[in-house]
């Protein structure tokens, strides 16, 4: 097949592809689907036909250029949009600890309270809770280390050489002060618990609670399918709310240290984000929602109050007149009462002062007339 022809059948393609039900696909799915067609022609040609220097597929990228738009205008994307993943609520996560879900007095329970932790303190990914190690976690004093080895945004070859891994000093308390919820005492257990596993198996954090129920580990690591079940399976469901990813974990980090107005730098340095991703991540409260549309909304007329402030007339009564216009008044005789006493006037009452006013006034602009108001 030449690549008249292949250019040609792409762009087929992309017009007549579609769901089971008949329905167009959004742009993102078909994006995903040329990308599995161009993997597999580069891999049995070299060929590349989204590549934009590539004269021979430009018909192709035309085409699938205007199906996208064409897509995005009829509203493809609206109607096949998911729900987005959502933060864990400050109540969801009060519940989980009133039911017991997350404490230390069981091994399994122990596991869920630090996995739980290690993704909304440290905003790991969900692929990344398998490959922290115990070297990776220490605690000291009152605070809890959390020092990167790898990550999606950092590999540690060649070209990281310039960037910084991310260490994170989590602080649980002032030194001397308890309470019962503390993740210091909580990381240290589970350190002091899993010793022996690092022996075995120094490349892993998480271990398989005891099958005789006793309060230990074995020395078999937990793969990262068993994992991301933690969260939906053991602590959402238990507790009777909706199903939440492992996700979830490092959308809550983000979006709590937003909602509370943390710099995006430490937010960044928290999340390990490099890119704008992290927009996404970014959940407002429903008290910044409501400022948000308070600010934009139109202004409340209040019945029945006065105006108070005379600076708002360089706002309301800020326009021009001219001089047809100010010829027409009769303005000869313009008396201003004032409330202030001089040393000459010796009467409590207001003077009054009459002024003679010329009838035309060239380029006259009156702003809010303060001066000339009586208040009254």
């Amino acid at each position: 097949m030449n690549t008249e022809t292949l250019n040609l059948w792409l762009s087929r393609i992309v017009e007549e592809v579609c769901n089971a039900k008949g329905e167009r696909y959004p742009a993102r799915r078909l994006y995903v689907i040329i990308c599995s067609l161009k993997r597999y022609l580069s891999d049995k040609s070299g060929l590349d036909p989204l590549f934009k220097d590539d004269k021979r597929f430009t018909l192709f990228r035309k085409v699938f250029d205007g199906e996208v738009r064409d897509a995005a205008k009829k509203g493809v994307e609206v109607k096949c949009r998911k729900d987005l993943r959502g933060e864990i609520s400050v109540e969801e996560d009060g519940l989980y600890w009133t039911k017991g879900l997350l404490w230390c007095d069981s091994a399994e329970c122990l596991l869920n309270t630090i996995y739980f932790y290690n993704g909304k303190l440290f905003g790991l990914r969900s692929s990344e809770h398998r490959l922290i190690r115990v070297s990776n976690i220490a605690v000291k004093d009152n605070f809890i280390i959390f020092d990167e080895s790898v990550s999606k945004t950092f590999h540690g070859g060649l070209k990281d050489l310039k960037k910084s891994k991310r260490l994170i000093e989590h602080k649980c308390q002032e030194i001397g002060e308890e309470h019962s919820r503390c993740l210091v005492k909580f990381y240290s257990l589970c350190l002091e618990k899993i010793a022996m596993c690092i022996e075995a198996n120094p490349n892993a954090f998480h271990f398989k609670p005891h099958r005789s129920g006793c309060f230990a580990y074995e020395k078999s690591a937990i793969g990262i399918n068993t994992l991301a079940k933690i969260l939906p399976d053991k602590l959402c469901s238990k507790a009777g709310i909706e199903r939440k990813t492992s996700h979830c974990l490092r959308i809550t980090c983000a979006t709590r240290l937003f909602q509370r107005t943390v710099e995006e730098k430490q937010i960044r340095e928290q999340t390990g984000h490099r890119s704008d991703s992290l927009f996404r991540y970014e959940k407002p409260s429903d008290e910044q929602v409501s400022f948000v549309s308070n600010v934009l909304a139109p202004p409340m007329k209040e019945t029945g109050s006065s105006v108070s402030d005379w600076s708002t007339f360089d706002e309301v009564w800020d326009f021009d007149v001219s001089d047809e216009t100010l010829a027409m008044l009769d303005i000869t005789d313009f008396s201003v009462h004032s409330d202030t006493n001089d040393a000459k006037n010796t009467d409590s009452s207001p003077s009054t002062t009459n002024y003679t006013i010329a009838p035309v006034f060239n380029n006259c602009v009156f702003n809010s007339c303060d001066y000339f108001c009586t208040g009254k």
